[in-house]
Order: C-alpha cells, then sequence, then structure tokens
C-alpha cells in the first residue's frame, strides 16, 4: 500500500475512532495509536461496508 494511501485510511479510521475529523496532514501518537483495540477496527469496517456497499 503507498504511504499516501495508508495515511488516508489511518486518518478516516482515527476520525471515526475519536468521533472528530482529523485533517489529512494530522499526526497521531503512540498512545493515541495504542487506544484502538480489534472491537474499533471490526466496527469501523462493519461502518465502512454499510457506507459503501
Amino acid at each position: 500500500m503507498r504511504p499516501k494511501r495508508y495515511k488516508a485510511i489511518l486518518v478516516e479510521f482515527m476520525s471515526f475512532h475519536d468521533e472528530c475529523n482529523y485533517s489529512a496532514d494530522a499526526t497521531f501518537t503512540r498512545e493515541d495509536l495504542l487506544k484502538i483495540s480489534p472491537e474499533g477496527v471490526c466496527r469501523w469496517t462493519n461502518y465502512r461496508h454499510d457506507i459503501h456497499p
């Protein structure tokens, strides 16, 4: 996966996860990333599936 695509997906996920809108150039700390749970990723993939069937 290209770095720009990876970053776009990460920003999209973190916006969903934190319930706020991050800009494309947002940075996330290690602490932010460690808060991600498997359940959170599952909720996000289900959400994406529902809006992009």
